[in-house]
């Protein structure tokens, strides 16, 4: 065995251990980021029931706080509307890729285009509008004031 193939072999193997460790990190990240997002959901909750009688927010442009299994039985509409305002609630716009990602860690399996499809509709109900390529937020477009 020559000893470019045992140096190759080497880097090989490091290379394997270290994509190993990597593939660790990644799933402790991903767990933390459930947990991130759980707390960040169970917050809003809190934050939504608090803020419940305030005269700045409309009712039919906020989505109802749901359980876990209520989230998965509902209609796919509706179940965008409330990922829509979860993953907007600190005023950043979110989409379909990312509402996509919400769905399946909730246990659906909506595909994106449907997803699309289905903010626009909300757009026409003044529920979600859209504030660029691809990224969108709850509620209805802000008026400009004169």
């Amino acid at each position: 065995m020559s000893v470019e193939v045992a140096t190759l072999r080497t880097l090989m193997s490091d290379a394997e251990a270290e994509l190993v460790k990597v593939q660790r990190e990644l799933e402790l990240a991903r767990v933390r980021e459930s947990e991130i997002r759980e707390e960040r959901d169970a917050l809003a909750v809190v934050l939504r029931r608090r803020e419940g009688g305030a005269a700045s927010v409309r009712s039919d442009t906020v989505a109802p706080v749901v359980t876990a299994s209520e989230f998965e039985s509902l209609p796919r509409t509706e179940a965008v509307a409330v990922s829509l305002s979860e993953l907007t609630s600190a005023g950043l716009p979110t989409g379909p890729k990312e509402i996509e990602a919400y769905f399946t860690e909730r246990g659906r399996n909506d595909q994106r285009g449907h997803i699309s499809a289905a903010l626009a509709y909300l757009n026409t109900r003044q529920r979600a509008h859209r504030v660029g390529r691809g990224e969108w937020l709850a509620g209805a477009r802000p008026r400009l004031e004169d």
